[in-house]
């Protein structure tokens, strides 16, 4: 089952949308204010359930098409499934919305509330961290700084980090094998020269870059340049040899780095069909490559797109292109996956950094951040 949104200045309007493009017998989820970040597509939001294909006419459907007792039974159990959880995700929204509502009113909750809000946290995650905070103060104790210590002190708890490359495996005699997979422009390529360098030179085993974007005429030059530069051998895969044949066939010899094609909102069958042969390798240690300058509404959904390469780890990329990080924390929340590497900048292999939660918090807290706050941060960070 897929969700489907439609927006418009009343809920009667955006049903009215819906039920043109639907028809009747459409199910409606959900009607709400719609969030800050959508408002400009209407005020209001109605969500309906969609199957995952377009049901076939009854001239169409044979017996052939016809689905089977189990599977209805599972497409329904699925149906429930994802009511309940739309239904409890609503109702703790609505609850953690009346719980802020009520704080606001204190200037100093106000304050911190808008100064995370700025920073690009998604507003559900604010409205946890505030209330969280709030309940564990009183409103004489409230001092700015204070307040925003102990929602840094919070944070600090949620964040999570794994840096390194590669997973522990029991065969002592293969080397690690290692997937980037992300948006387009994200900064795929260069981390994972990045990761090759700084993980796998140390090491002192041989190398193998393989490209697996055979989609694009000239895609894999640039990573066949820098096979090139640091030694590495390089191979371009092709449609005609799973992945699992490739990892198999050289693992013995090779540190292997696997780069995937940039798969955009409209390319989901691709990324289905290359994520089936990913998660066919356990022991793949695959890595989200998210630009640490994209919105945490659009890294939400990228979060989402690629969940089905079943990723270890989150690689923050482009942290020099923006000044604003609360998306890291956003993406780490949606995906409850530990961040492992931060790269800021083109220079290879200087412009990354194994992730820490010292490190973390610096960038969360740094904008407009007193030396207290900065204080309470390294004094969470070293707690962790």
């Amino acid at each position: 089952m897929r969700l489907k949104s439609y927006f418009a200045s009343t809920v009667d309007a955006a049903m009215h949308q819906a039920r043109l493009e639907l028809g009747e017998d459409a199910m409606l989820l959900d009607s709400r204010q719609a969030p800050a970040e959508a408002r400009h597509l209407g005020s209001c939001e109605v969500v309906f359930a969609l199957p995952e294909t377009a049901p076939e006419t009854p001239a169409a459907t044979g017996p052939a098409q016809a689905k089977g007792p189990a599977r209805q039974y599972s497409d329904l159990a699925e149906l429930r499934r994802e009511l309940d959880r739309v239904r409890n995700s609503v109702e703790r929204s609505s609850s953690l919305a009346a719980a802020t509502a009520g704080l606001l009113h204190d200037p100093e909750v106000s304050r911190c509330y808008s100064e995370l809000v700025a920073a690009d946290i998604l507003p559900e995650i604010v409205q946890e961290l505030v209330v969280a905070c709030a309940a564990s103060t009183t409103p004489g104790s409230r001092g700015h700084d204070r307040l925003r210590a102990a929602v840094f002190d919070e944070i600090s708890r949620r964040l999570h980090v794994l840096p390194q490359a590669g997973l522990p495996s029991r065969n002592q005699s293969s080397n690690p094998a290692v997937c980037v997979v992300g948006p387009p422009g994200a900064g795929k390529t260069s981390s994972l020269v990045k990761l090759a360098i700084t993980q796998g030179l140390p090491s002192r085993k041989p190398q193998l870059l393989v490209s697996l974007d055979n989609l694009r005429v000239g895609a894999g030059d640039a990573l066949m340049h820098y096979a090139t530069l640091i030694g590495a051998a390089f191979l371009v895969a092709d449609s005609s040899r799973p992945l699992a044949q490739i990892v198999a066939e050289h693992r013995h010899r090779y540190w292997i780095w696997i780069d995937t094609p940039g798969f955009g909102p409209r390319e989901a069958d691709a990324i289905a069909e290359l994520a089936d042969q990913v998660r066919a390798i356990p022991e793949m240690d695959c890595h989200l490559v998210l630009s640490a300058a994209m919105k945490s509404s659009d890294l939400r959904v990228a979060v989402a797109r690629f969940a089905p390469f079943g990723p270890k780890k989150l690689l923050f990329a482009h942290l020099d292109e923006t000044d604003t990080y609360g998306g890291i924390l956003s993406a780490q929340s949606a995906s409850d996956l530990p961040v492992s590497f931060l790269c800021a900048g083109h220079q290879i292999p200087e412009a990354i950094e194994p992730a820490s939660i010292r490190r973390l918090l610096v960038l969360l807290a740094e904008t407009g951040a007193s030396a207290a706050v900065l204080a309470q941060v390294g004094r969470a960070a070293a707690a962790q």
